[in-house]
């Protein structure tokens, strides 16, 4: 009886104390019981003094209310002289009495206590037993989301509300609830790490600057397959959502066996790039596309069509018109102070310094720089330079990104009269610039549906598919692909031709690219992979 009652009136870390005490019996019982006691007998108010107080208790205020004096009548009389015009009220009157009288029956001051529950109890007495509003959610059907999925992530939310219950699996929680009830297994397990890689060679272990570093991964790594095991085992999954196939937890929920792994369906954070890091290694059941670039990547890589579902556009049910584009392009410049001359060029920076055949991030930095400076002094063009680093502030990989490209380096250029500013985000960014600079981002597919040209210059010489497909790079066209293989002087005309264009080309080129990209907008994406899940993953049928 006691438990219940601490269940209910006192905050989680108290209550846990409290259970701790009682549940081990220890000396502190009587005195927790006699403090707990003595703070319900003097800190627990009457509820509704005015209302439900006793003849002889004096009102905590003068306030009267229409509500609370007709309350109070009904109360005493079980008649409501307004019923007829308020019907509803008087109704809720009925089931409130019913609930005051249940509290009644409660000892000591905890009646009180319980009679502030009746805005929640109450709806109970109107459905099944035990059967509220306030628990749907836990009788939908559970859909797991697994990172990296960055926007999909509200769509996916948005497609299945009121289909389903969503729930983010992070690794670190998915390890720290895990082994949290089991703090002597760690120890044993880094002692078998150790163990088993001791016949692991000297100079490979090198490149981690010894040993420890690759058996703290090793480690994590087999603590989050072990508890992802657990959590796919534990509770009923309908769907299971990846993205981003290069980590290892969407790889390990790939690899459990078929009496483990619950329906997958894998849906990359953007545009897919097709490249061995990720999409390559992606297995599923269901894979959910954009478009014909999508569809066609995934087919080359041994994906049929039948497993892919299309969702289109993720922000925009539809290309916005010329005549809007141009409003808010003069709206952000207005904002920002651009004048409608000036030239504004977005760049929005990576962090990862250390992938496979590419540059370095400082060589990257200077190979822009670089550029620019010729662009202001062969071209006489004297662009704005918004810096946006990846992804937001806050996040760990913002704070890489500021470590790789130095903000000080980019005030160089000011003494060839480029101005560098820090954008806070792309999205309000993106109107106002007449170039988005990016090293093959599916962010490149967020300027083209904000009407922006682009040049994007890729880190692996521009040996897969571009981002914006090939037809982004037709004749004519207001988009630019180079490699960060091509010189200073090379980038710099491509950065010349592309803020010459007319808004006129640009519009169009932007267009053609979208329609490409995008099979469609995003209400009928959100309405096709709703549909998908039922029909196919729950199988109820049209």
């Amino acid at each position: 009886m006691l438990r219940s009652i601490v269940s209910r009136i006192l905050p989680s870390p108290a209550r846990r104390a409290i259970k701790r005490a009682i549940g081990a019996g220890g000396p502190d019982q009587a005195q927790i019981l006699a403090e707990l006691e003595r703070r319900l007998g003097c800190d627990v108010p009457v509820f509704a003094r005015e209302v439900c107080g006793a003849e002889s208790e004096q009102p905590v205020s003068s306030r009267t209310d229409l509500y609370g004096a007709r309350l109070k009548k009904y109360l005493s009389t079980g008649v409501d002289p307004e019923a007829e015009q308020l019907p509803l009220s008087a109704a809720f009157y009925k089931d409130l009495a019913r609930f005051y009288g249940e509290c009644d029956l409660v000892e000591g001051n905890l009646s009180q206590s319980m009679k502030r529950l009746a805005f929640t109890v109450v709806p109970y007495f109107h459905c099944a037993p035990g059967r509220h509003s306030s628990d749907v959610k836990g009788t939908l059907p559970l859909v797991g989301l697994l990172p990296s999925l960055s926007s999909n992530r509200r769509f996916v939310a948005d497609a299945l509300n009121g289909l389903a219950q969503v729930e983010e699996i992070y690794p670190e929680r998915l390890v720290r609830e895990a082994w949290s009830d089991h703090p002597h297994h760690y120890p044993v397990l880094r002692d078998l790490v150790a163990k088993s890689m001791k016949g692991v060679s000297r100079e490979f272990l090198k490149v981690f600057s010894g040993p420890e570093k690759l058996q703290e991964m090793l480690i994590y790594q087999v603590q989050l397959e072990l508890a992802l095991v657990d959590l796919m085992r534990n509770k009923d999954w309908k769907l299971v959502i990846a993205g981003d196939a290069g980590l290892s937890l969407p790889l390990t929920l790939f690899d459990l066996p078929d009496a483990v792994r619950p329906p997958v369906a894998y849906f990359e954070h953007g545009l897919v790039y097709g490249d061995p890091f990720a999409s390559c290694l992606a297995r599923a059941d269901h894979f959910l596309v954009h478009g014909t670039r999508d569809r066609e990547i995934w087919q080359t890589l041994g994906i049929s069509p039948e497993r892919m579902i299309s969702v289109g556009c993720l922000t925009l049910d539809h290309f916005p018109s010329r005549e809007y584009s141009e409003h808010v392009r003069n709206m952000a410049r207005l904002k920002h102070g651009l004048a409608d001359s000036s030239k504004a060029i977005l760049y929005g920076m990576d962090w990862q310094s250390d992938l496979i055949d590419r540059p370095s991030t400082a060589e990257t930095q200077d190979l822009v720089i670089e550029s620019l400076k010729i662009l202001s002094e062969k071209h006489g063009i004297k662009p704005v330079l918004y810096l946006k680093y990846h992804p937001s502030p806050g996040d760990p990989f913002f704070q890489k990104s500021r470590v790789d490209y130095p903000l000080h380096e980019f005030l160089r250029l000011e003494s060839y009269g480029i101005v560098s500013r820090l954008a806070s985000d792309l999205e309000s960014h993106f109107p106002l610039s007449d170039c988005y600079l990016s090293h093959e981002s599916t962010t490149l597919g967020d300027a083209i549906g904000a009407t922006v040209p682009t040049l994007s210059l890729d880190y692996h010489a521009r040996s897969g598919r571009p981002i914006l497909d090939h037809v982004a790079y037709e004749p004519g066209s207001a988009h630019r692909y180079l490699s960060l293989r091509h010189s200073p002087a090379e980038i710099a005309d491509a950065f010349a031709q592309i803020l010459s264009l007319e808004r006129s080309c640009v519009y169009d080129s932007c267009l053609r690219v979208f329609n490409n990209l995008y099979d469609c907008g995003r209400t009928t994406g959100l309405a096709r992979f709703g549909r998908f899940f039922q029909e196919t993953v729950l199988k109820t049928g049209s």
